[in-house]
């Protein structure tokens, strides 16, 4: 009950700001991604608190459209075939369909003497995710339908998503290195998030925002320096995840990016520098156990499990990708199917996801939700591309990248990140400067 009052009056003075500042307060959501970690019940529906802040402003910007007669405008936008709010529309709708023949439990043999079946409430999990992720993400991409953004609009928004992930970093090394209170099993660096790879995924793209920012200076200001101090502390952050995936991919945007956009001196002397911290941090890592089980085959490795994972989803993709199994059923399903596919026991039974972006939205919602997310990814590309909307393009290649080797897409935050560089960078209208 505390907690719900806690958050009822947080809420009132976001809903004040939210009905008069509507385009501002939009603007600056990307701020609160993490706050999905708030979790508070109401009527016994569990709820986060960013979810909560979306429906307010979703329904601010309902009254509103209403008031200015602007509702039909609104929906011609979004019934657009050169918006991409039609296709996050449908892109819902192919997954609310999927609740139709997602089972309410699935049970499997645990093989535990005494305690032989498990039971998996996947109906009940499906509609959290449908509830909890994917609803807010379609109010949110609809609600940019209303406002016509300018580049400034972006820049303010890509930075308020930075100064979200600097806020959460230095809250996480308070807890962790202050006060002792280790939030990972592994002991690596995870802020607020229960995994290491969890503040990878949250930070990595605010780093290379930063950087695309950075790159417009052509002399030192004040903000050159605030923006590379903060490039620091995320780097320095990411570093302490121990994310080498993550670290690879940002490498190899910054690196591309500095070779197009820098003269051939500056970009040479930046790739020197990477190379002899990268050395460094080859060195300290080389005898540590996640480095030397990444470069080992055996059982429980990295590559021999996600060896295993990547054959039971492809081999779940031949039968689920139609129609797909439906959200969040690919725990279930693998510790159900694993053991008849690989025909033994596999090396890791929890397994969460498919270690591949492509492969998890397509088992998760089918070919046509595939479609409509890849319809939606390519537009915003194509644009990005057109119009040179570096801070916009250089996250989406981060994820596109990473999502090879695991799943930036089903985590609330991630979501609404995704949600966010859609809306920025895949307007139909062309994004201009107000200078």
């Amino acid at each position: 009950m505390e907690q719900l009052l806690l958050v009822t009056f947080g809420l009132i003075p976001f809903a004040i700001a939210a009905w008069r500042w509507q385009k501002e307060v939009y603007l600056m959501l990307p701020l609160f991604f993490s706050l999905y970690l708030v979790k508070v019940q109401i009527y016994t529906v569990p709820f986060s608190l960013l979810e909560l802040m979306i429906w307010i402003l979703f329904f601010v910007t309902c009254i509103r459209v209403v008031r200015k007669k602007e509702t039909l405008m609104v929906l011609k936008k979004i019934c657009s075939p050169r918006r991409i709010e039609l296709y996050m529309s449908l892109f819902l709708v192919t997954a609310t369909l999927t609740l139709l023949w997602t089972p309410k439990e699935i049970f499997f043999q645990t093989g535990v003497p005494g305690d032989p079946l498990e039971t998996f409430a996947t109906l009940q999990i499906a509609l959290g995710i449908w509830k909890g992720w994917l609803l807010p993400l379609w109010m949110y991409v609809v609600m940019g339908a209303v406002y016509r953004f300018h580049l400034e609009d972006s820049k303010r928004a890509v930075w308020w998503y930075v100064v979200g992930t600097a806020l959460v970093v230095v809250l996480g090394a308070i807890v962790q290195y202050g006060l002792q209170l280790h939030t990972t099993l592994d002991g690596r660096f995870g802020a607020l998030f229960v995994s290491g790879n969890y503040l990878a995924f949250y930070i990595s793209p605010a780093i290379v925002m930063l950087y695309a920012l950075l790159l417009e200076y052509k002399k030192v200001t004040r903000a050159v320096v605030v923006y590379t101090m903060l490039l620091i502390v995320l780097l320095t952050s990411l570093l302490l995840t121990r994310s080498y995936t993550a670290l690879g991919v940002v490498g190899v945007i910054m690196a591309g990016y500095s070779i197009w956009k820098l003269h051939w001196k500056v970009w040479v002397t930046l790739a020197a520098i990477a190379m002899v911290l990268l050395g460094g941090l080859f060195y300290i890592e080389r005898d540590s156990e996640k480095f030397q089980t990444m470069l080992s085959f055996d059982e429980r490795s990295s590559v021999g499990t996600r060896g295993e994972v990547y054959a039971v989803s492809l081999d779940q993709a031949t039968r689920y990708g139609w129609l797909g199994m439906g959200l969040g059923q690919y725990e279930a399903r693998y510790k159900a199917e694993a053991p008849i596919i690989l025909q033994k026991a596999p090396y890791e039974w929890v397994m969460l996801h498919p270690h591949n972006l492509y492969l998890a939205i397509l088992l998760a919602v089918g070919v046509l939700g595939f479609l409509f997310w890849f319809i939606m990814v390519g537009k915003t590309l194509h644009l990005s591309i057109s119009t040179q909307h570096m801070i916009i393009l250089l996250p989406m290649l981060y994820l596109l990248l990473h999502g090879f080797l695991d799943t930036p897409f089903w985590k609330m935050d991630m979501v609404m990140l995704w949600g966010m560089l859609l809306v920025f960078g895949g307007k139909r209208e062309k994004i201009e400067s107000k200078e």
